[in-house]
């Protein structure tokens, strides 16, 4: 499933903010053919439908700044409406009214054109983070390599393992392992140890782990309750 994004500037931050939500197959960015800036919109691709209606239930009309994010199941070809828009897009010649969706969209674009494209959403990770109390790690495991057979307790050990790391530097709510993500450990702290949840991040963060190197990152706590399960 497809959902179209308005309000993230670059890849990174597209990656970052959606895929706590589930496996992403492709993320496109439509760009200026002629400036190369970025349009503010972006279309991303989950690889399960259930996925992408939980990063439109949770995300849209989330507001981080001063951008509040526009996040809906994307129309047919709609990814290729804004890859064709030109730089001098002019509504009135194209005949859109503004009531329209897409017309909307259209009209935002042009009237942010010409500002200076900085990545004011998220500016920088410990913008997003400092108030969070949860953590997401990614690459702890490959779930392609897990026998069961052979290892009936991996999953059940990955969890003990991250424990016990974790509540050497704050009281853990909860760690839950994602066996059906590529190697996603969600784990929430309580709300009085926020400063538990950063140093957990600064410790494992490009810490390897197997030989895997993790990375870790703080995840706003509604997103966390919104993946994962009670």
């Amino acid at each position: 499933m497809k959902i179209y994004i308005y309000g993230l500037t670059s890849e990174n931050d597209v990656r970052q903010v959606f895929s706590p939500f589930g496996e992403i197959e492709l993320i496109e960015l439509p760009r200026d053919p002629y400036s190369r800036k970025s349009k503010k919109v972006a279309f991303v691709t989950f690889c399960r439908r259930r996925d992408a209606k939980a990063a439109i239930k949770e995300m849209d009309g989330y507001k981080a700044k001063s951008t509040r994010l526009e996040v809906r199941e994307a129309k047919k070809n709609e990814s290729e409406y804004y890859r064709d828009m030109g730089p001098d897009l002019d509504l009135e010649e194209k005949g859109f009214t503004i009531g329209s969706g897409r017309s909307r969209a259209a009209l935002i674009i042009e009237l942010n054109r010409g500002k200076e494209e900085t990545n004011d959403l998220l500016v920088k990770q410990s913008d997003l983070n400092a108030a969070s109390n949860c953590i997401l790690l990614n690459n702890l495991f490959d779930p392609t390599s897990v026998d069961l057979e052979k290892e009936l307790h991996f999953y059940r050990e990955i969890e003990d393992q991250v424990l016990n790391i974790c509540e050497e530097v704050g009281k853990v709510d909860k760690v839950w392992v994602d066996i059906k993500s590529q190697g996603n450990v969600w784990v929430k702290f309580s709300k009085d140890s926020i400063k538990g949840a950063q140093k957990a991040q600064e410790t494992m963060n490009n810490r390897f782990f197997d030989e895997r190197e993790i990375r870790a990152s703080f995840i706003p706590e509604k997103i966390y309750n919104a993946k994962v399960p009670e």
